[in-house]
């Protein structure tokens, strides 16, 4: 009879490993603590509220090197400079002696370190001084998860866990946490302070020890690195690390990466079908070399976290709230997810006047009004949010092969220095299930209209949200209709379809 029982045990098991559920990856934005309205400005809040966050990242990411949560700003000139001098921080071999020097010193080398450009715009920006209780206000008001980065360069432990707790008491949930922003970057400060893999480590274990036991539950993410001489073996420093000193808990732990796609002038000519191509296909080849040169295959045992997402351009910033950019995010989504399996994207960031090409919201001249990036972000946000069951569903149309020159050979600055090409599907389906019921989000990157069956995948009756334009438009069409059985899938589109009972 024991041996009947053992034996209805196992298959139970492994029929209920077989029927484990996917969870969505968590997916929202960078917080706009130095850039946008107050989260109590009801323009901004109604445009927040449209973009769907499941999360918010608190304070946001180079900020959070000078972060003082108590006052709910960066520190001032006058505030950072103690600081600098107690630490040693040298420019040429000599101490910062007074502030008059330090303003004189960013001003002539805001251009020449990321260090000189951040004390620059963080000082020349009037404070808005955002307390904890304003981001707990954030956090309620759009039902958002929170996501802390703390300051592992000018705060200590136990500051920064009173700032969690600080949180706590605003009925903020304490459950994901980053180990710094960039310390991996080639910034003077955070080369100061983590010269190499093991200063970053033995901090690392150090502040995971004191947060595990005040918030055992907690998620924490590493800053994962290996992108020059400084960072040689930090992810496998990093890993072998955690493995030794939390065996029991190394679940609990993720790996950080940050991923912008850098397009240098001039950029693909998108409205040139070879170079458009090129364009969507750029974040397949550039993340697949990026993530080899990163050696993240070291991180294989643990979960990746994207806290930052999106793509750099110069100005004119031609791609920039032009349809183009929202078929390129979403596609980026998909690359990432594809190539990393990432349980949480951040994009970067939720507006700015300053950076255009980071927002969401599009705040020039005020508008208040959500990006093509925005847009294509917040449907993703709807397909994740508390949903499982998520998988991208195969598809069986031509793929694109798509060749890139060297750069060596051609005048193509965002080409890379090998020859190289890349196959992509130009029709990406994912779905998810909440509350029984599934969601689709389909993009049509190809310049020819396409269909689906509802049926396929088990839907009888949908609300379908079309949203399509031209490249070089700025703004959308939506065609919004209850549909059943084969439904249209526009050229340049991405399409929204919820089931409905």
């Amino acid at each position: 009879m024991l041996k009947y029982l053992l034996v209805l045990l196992v298959c139970c098991s492994t029929a209920f490993s077989q029927l484990k559920e996917k969870q969505a990856p968590l997916m929202g934005y960078n917080a706009h603590m130095s850039d946008a309205p107050r989260w109590q400005q009801e323009k901004f809040e109604q445009s927040l509220s449209k973009l769907h966050p499941n999360t918010l990242r608190y304070p946001g990411g180079s900020n959070s090197f000078y972060w003082d949560w108590k006052k709910g700003w960066t520190l001032s000139y006058s505030e950072l400079l103690p600081f600098l001098q107690k630490s040693n921080f040298l420019i040429n071999g000599k101490t910062i002696e007074t502030e008059q020097e330090f303003r004189s010193l960013t001003k002539l080398n805001k251009k020449k370190n990321p260090f000189w450009r951040q004390v620059n715009r963080y000082n020349a920006k009037t404070p808005r001084n955002d307390k904890i209780s304003d981001f707990a206000y954030a956090i309620k008001s759009q039902n958002a998860q929170a996501v802390f980065t703390l300051n592992l360069i000018t705060s200590t432990i136990e500051n920064e866990i009173e700032m969690l707790k600080e949180a706590q008491r605003n009925n903020i949930e304490i459950k994901y946490i980053e180990l710094g922003n960039e310390i991996n970057s080639e910034n003077l400060i955070t080369k100061h302070f983590y010269p190499n893999a093991k200063a970053y480590t033995d901090t690392c274990i150090i502040w995971s020890l004191k947060i595990l036991k005040e918030f055992p539950n907690a998620k924490i993410g590493v800053v994962g690195g290996n992108k020059n001489k400084r960072m040689a073996q930090w992810n496998q420093t990093l890993v072998t690390a955690i493995n030794k000193h939390f065996s029991k808990q190394k679940k609990q732990f993720h790996f950080i990466l940050h991923y912008y796609p850098h397009f240098k002038s001039p950029v693909f000519d998108y409205n040139n079908h070879k170079q458009y191509k090129q364009l969507i296909a750029f974040a397949k080849m550039d993340l697949k070399q990026r993530l080899k040169w990163w050696q993240w295959d070291a991180t294989s045992e643990f979960d990746t976290w994207v806290t930052e997402y999106n793509l750099i351009e110069p100005q004119p910033y031609s791609i920039n709230n032009k349809w183009i950019h929202a078929l390129f995010s979403s596609n980026l989504i998909n690359e990432i997810i594809s190539q990393t399996d990432a349980k949480m994207l951040h994009y970067h960031s939720i507006g700015s006047k300053k950076f255009p090409v980071f927002a969401a919201i599009e705040m020039m001249n005020d508008k208040m009004e959500l990006s093509s990036s925005g847009l294509a972000t917040s449907l993703w946000n709807r397909l994740t949010y508390q949903s499982y069951n998520f998988k991208k569903e195969t598809t069986k149309g031509e793929q694109w092969k798509v060749d890139f020159q060297s750069k060596l050979s051609c005048e193509c600055p965002n080409n890379p220095k090998l020859a190289t090409n890349v196959e992509i599907d130009p029709l990406q389906i994912y779905s998810s299930q909440r509350s029984g019921l599934k969601t689709i989000l389909v993009t049509n990157l190809s310049e020819k209209n396409n269909t689906i069956d509802l049926l396929n995948y088990g839907i009888k009756n949908a609300r379908v949200e079309n949203y399509f334009a031209e490249l070089k438009d700025e703004k959308w069409i939506n065609e919004t209709q209850n549909k059943k059985g084969e439904i249209n899938i526009p050229s340049y589109s991405i399409v929204y379809i919820k089931e409905i009972k």
